[in-house]
């Protein structure tokens, strides 16, 4: 076997990119999530998930916000149980109308 001399070895080790350039990133994408979970923690923001965006399915969001108190999470999570329920109902009350408008037409 050959013995192989440290001195002599013809690997090279260079750094993609200074230390200080592979930090920035990692600490931006830090301050963006800081960012994300503060205004998750507003309570308006909750509150407009729930009954604008995702119904029901927010409702996890209400529970692991601390700026709400146990009965005002059992509250509003009721409410937005029987919103979602109202919205598909809604929902459904118009495709049938929709279908009698368009089977009434043949």
């Amino acid at each position: 076997m050959k013995d192989h001399n440290t001195e002599e070895s013809h690997i090279r080790a260079v750094l993609a990119a200074p230390p200080d350039q592979q930090i920035q990133p990692q600490v931006a994408d830090i301050k963006q999530e800081a960012g994300l979970e503060s205004r998750l923690q507003s309570r308006v923001a909750v509150l407009f998930i729930i009954f604008v965006a995702a119904g029901g399915f927010g409702i996890p969001l209400l529970w692991v916000n601390k700026k709400f108190s146990q009965g005002e999470r059992i509250f509003w999570s009721i409410v937005a149980v029987l919103y979602s329920i109202g919205v598909l109902f809604l929902g459904a009350m118009i495709l049938m109308w929709i279908w009698d408008q368009t089977i009434g037409a043949l």
